[in-house]
Order: C-alpha cells, then sequence, then structure tokens
C-alpha cells in the first residue's frame, strides 16, 4: 500500500495511510479515493494553520487522525462526521472552543489536547465518548469546571489532568475505578474530595500528585498519603514538590507493588518510616532536595537506590557523575 505524499495526488491510488504538509487544502487534492484513508498524519508547520471545514469529512472510513505537528488554531466541526474514529491526536489548538461534534466519536478510545492553554470549557457531552480509554488535558489551564457527564467516561484508563486549572477534580472521578494512569500534578485538588474517592482507585499503577500540597494542612496530606497505601496495584507514586508533606505514614508498607516513590523537593520532610526497609519492591527512592530530612532515617534495602541530586559531567570515567549508581537497574522489574 502506496502512501500519499507531500505535494503530490496518486492517481487512482489505493493508500490507506497519508502523510500531507498542508492542512488548508481538501484531502480529495491530494489523493483520488479520499474515502480509502484510515489513517492520517499531518507534518509540521512553524505558521498556524486553518483546516478546511469539509478537510476531514471525505475520509468517512477514518480511524487515526494525528495533528500533532500541524500548528493547527482550531478543531473544524466536520470531525464529528468521523464515526470510526478511534485516534485522535490535536494538542496545542489554539481556539477557546473544542466542537461539541467531538462527542458524536462513539469509537473514540484515545483523545489528546494537551497543551490547548486557551480551551475554556470540554463540550457539556463529553461524558458520550463512553468508549474513551486515553484522555490528555494537561496544561489546559483555562478550563475552570468539568463537564458532569465527565464521570460517565467509566472505561478512562490513563487520565493526565496536570496543570488542568478545573476546581473540584476529584468529585468526578468516583466512577473512574478502571483507572490506571492518572496525574494530578499542579492541580487545584480538594483535598476533602481527594480523600473521599483516591482509596476507590485500586487500579491504579501511576499516580502523580506532584505540587497539589503546597496550601493544605500537614495533618491532612498526612491521611491522604494514608489512604493512597490502600491502592493494591500502585507502582509508581510521585509526591514532589509538596512543601506540606512533614511525615509519610506507616501504612506505605501495605503498597507492595510500588517500586518507584519521588519525594524531591518536600522540603519539609523530617524523616522517613522504619519499616519502608521491609519494601523489597521498592528499587528508587528520589529525596533530591528534601533539606530537613534525616538521611539516618533512609531505608536500607539491597535492592533499593536512593536518589539524591544527579551530578553529570562531560569527562570519561565512572565517577563523572553517579549515574553508576543505576548500573544493571531495571525499575519495573519485580
Amino acid at each position: 500500500m502506496m502512501p500519499a505524499r507531500s505535494y503530490k495526488q496518486f492517481e487512482g491510488s489505493n493508500c490507506r495511510y497519508a502523510f500531507l504538509a498542508d492542512i488548508n487544502k481538501p484531502l480529495n487534492s491530494y489523493v483520488s479515493y479520499p474515502d480509502k484513508i484510515t489513517a492520517l498524519h499531518f507534518l509540521g508547520s512553524s505558521e498556524t494553520r486553518h483546516c478546511s471545514t469539509t478537510g476531514f469529512s471525505a475520509a468517512k472510513y477514518l480511524r487515526v487522525l494525528d495533528l500533532g505537528e500541524s500548528s493547527l488554531d482550531k478543531l473544524p466541526s466536520s470531525v464529528g462526521q468521523l464515526k470510526l474514529l478511534r485516534y485522535l491526536n490535536a494538542p496545542g489548538i489554539k481556539d477557546q472552543v473544542i466542537p461539541s461534534s467531538i462527542t458524536k466519536l462513539s469509537k473514540l478510545i484515545y483523545l489528546n489536547l494537551c497543551g490547548c492553554f486557551n480551551i475554556s470549557a470540554l463540550p457539556e457531552s463529553i461524558g458520550e465518548l463512553e468508549a474513551l480509554l486515553y484522555l490528555d488535558l494537561s496544561g489546559c489551564m483555562e478550563i475552570r469546571k468539568l463537564p458532569e457527564s465527565f464521570g460517565k467516561l467509566k472505561s478512562l484508563v490513563h487520565l493526565n489532568l496536570s496543570s488542568c486549572g478545573a476546581n473540584g477534580i476529584p468529585g468526578v472521578l468516583h466512577n473512574h475505578t478502571k483507572l490506571q494512569h492518572l496525574n494530578l500534578s499542579y492541580c487545584k485538588v480538594a483535598e476533602q474530595g481527594l480523600l473521599e474517592v483516591i482509596d476507590k482507585l485500586i487500579e491504579l499503577r501511576y499516580l502523580c500528585l506532584s505540587g497539589c500540597f503546597s496550601y493544605v494542612p500537614s495533618v491532612t496530606v498526612f491521611d491522604i498519603l494514608d489512604r493512597i497505601s490502600t491502592l493494591p496495584n500502585l507502582e509508581h507514586l510521585n509526591l514532589a514538590h509538596n512543601y506540606s508533606i512533614e511525615a509519610i505514614s506507616d501504612s506505605i508498607q501495605n503498597l507492595r507493588k510500588l517500586d518507584t516513590l519521588d519525594l524531591s523537593h518536600c522540603m519539609s520532610l523530617k524523616e522517613l518510616p522504619r519499616n519502608m526497609a521491609d519494601m523489597n519492591n521498592l528499587k528508587l527512592l528520589i529525596v533530591d532536595e528534601c533539606n530537613d530530612l534525616d538521611m539516618s532515617t533512609l531505608p536500607i534495602n539491597k535492592s533499593l537506590i536512593p536518589l539524591p541530586t544527579f551530578m553529570v559531567h562531560a569527562i570519561e570515567g565512572e565517577q563523572s557523575s553517579n549515574l553508576i549508581l543505576l548500573k544493571d537497574v531495571n525499575p519495573r522489574t519485580p
């Protein structure tokens, strides 16, 4: 199967995958049979692009639409006509609005809107994307509230809300019990809502709460960490840049599968629980810039690598950096 290349039309071609340079031109100016295309990727450009409102609709059997390099200013409403679309990568959209027609994509499983700094709201009917598994809204700082229907996205496995401006985020997570990857770094987290929901996310493998608790009372943070310790499948926990963390609950030992714990820049943290030495699965413990931490409380474990600041220099020899500590280490190996 021959790919449709930029600037050239393949007369009578039967291509399925196309890499195109100009998003302004309709698809049928590149290929004779646009309805044959199943995957479409637009090449990069430094210029802001405007997409033809009919540019996508001709590819009625499209499964993959990648706009990641297109510098697109607005997602056209015609995207809702791609009834078979599974994958939509549209980061950095410059418009304030995502067309409501996007919720007609009932088969969509992947949606990436990261870095869409100007988007002020998601469509109220976003919950109609019930097949969605992956959603990235990181950097969508102007979104102040998530729609009520967000709770209907029960199939979500991967959710990235890093630096998303929405208030009360934990309140919409009650139904997301299938989540395996959750990134809430630098979000406006309602601590009471997080207390109520966090221990229900029992499928979580990765949890990032970096920078979430700078102004939360330390006792409340301690309670939240205690709830996190009930998550039976958690492998990676990032608590970096949380100045309110003064202590870690002894219950952290219950995280039997935890292999990475990032506590870097937790500058109020004074000591670590002694029972962390029994966490045999823990491979990486990052304590960079934990200035008040009593280093004598670091767990002694033959498989554990405590990571302070890494020094890297452009000279030969193992002594040029402490990266040698990572030699022969696979943090995902049980």
